[in-house]
């Protein structure tokens, strides 16, 4: 757990909180920080609910919505904090289950969370949505004006592949290229996302290439966020360089997380009821501003 315990010097009697002194007038504050880092280690720890709690500690946009619930659905926040804990009924997910394993929809053998948000064929059209609705955010934002053309899932001209980049904006005055690439990855680790945003980076390592020849300066990454909702700070390279303001740049962090967790809890119900939680010319976006009240 912490440590505490009591020491007697020429001071007086004092208190000590993982052998730190604390101020009498401070010991309530201090045992509270001691014991929520306690339970947050011993979550982390835990080799199946810590997977996500540790990449979701890595920005506090991931975690926005647990205060005040900002763009947030009462339906989303009741299967984000289930799958996060990885306490869903799922045939690969339950614990003593002596029967089949095999996912209900595409009999892959193991019916995981993992399987379904983000490898189970019946739901690509809905992956797709979710893999739309973060680049339609970052599109909002981008740069419109006579000198640059901005592509969006289209093949670069000039270019020799046929790969079709997210999101490209080319500079013609100022000789500037920048290919950024969606990545939405569920393996909940640092290692992870950083294998995705690797892998995005090196598909289009060619177009890249292709720029530079032609004397563009480029800019080639992706932005990668996990599709229960964990934002991966090194994507604040593609916010800066497509000069984002700071202020905007907070709300569409907080958006992002909100409808990616809102595409995957309509994948996830889906798949349990058989019933489609959205509308084929349904906009990829999010619930409006409102907060909830957790005293209903």
């Amino acid at each position: 757990m912490f440590s505490m315990e009591w020491s007697c010097d020429s001071a007086g009697i004092n208190l000590l909180i993982d052998e730190q002194r604390v101020r009498p007038a401070d010991v309530e504050k201090q045992l509270k920080n001691a014991f929520h880092k306690y339970l947050a280690k011993k979550l982390a720890a835990k080799p199946d609910q810590g997977k996500v709690f540790k990449v979701a500690s890595l920005s506090s946009a991931s975690n926005h919505f647990l205060k005040n619930g900002n763009f947030t659905r009462f339906a989303e926040w009741r299967f984000i904090h289930k799958a996060r804990l990885n306490v869903v009924p799922l045939r690969g997910s339950l614990k003593f289950n002596i029967g089949s394993k095999s996912c209900r929809k595409c009999e892959y053998p193991n019916e995981t969370l993992a399987h379904v948000l983000n490898h189970c064929g019946t739901h690509m059209v809905a992956a797709t949505k979710r893999h739309n609705a973060v680049a339609g955010r970052l599109e909002k934002v981008l740069p419109r004006n006579d000198h640059t053309s901005v592509y969006i899932n289209q093949a670069v001209p000039g270019s020799n592949s046929d790969l079709r980049p997210d999101i490209t904006v080319i500079d013609e005055k100022n000789r500037i290229a920048t290919i950024i690439d969606i990545a939405i990855p569920f393996k909940s680790s640092k290692v992870a996302m950083e294998e995705a945003r690797r892998r995005k980076k090196e598909k289009n390592a060619g177009i890249e290439r292709s720029l530079k020849e032609r004397g563009f300066k480029t800019f080639c990454d992706a932005f990668v966020i996990g599709s229960l909702g964990s934002y991966d700070p090194a994507n604040n390279a593609c916010i800066r360089r497509l000069q984002i303001p700071h202020r905007y740049a907070t709300l569409m962090r907080r958006l992002m997380i909100c409808d990616v967790i809102r595409w995957s809890r309509n994948i996830y119900v889906e798949h349990l009821s058989g019933i489609r939680q959205y509308t084929d010319g349904q906009p990829p976006t999010t619930a409006p501003h409102r907060r909830l009240n957790h005293n209903c």
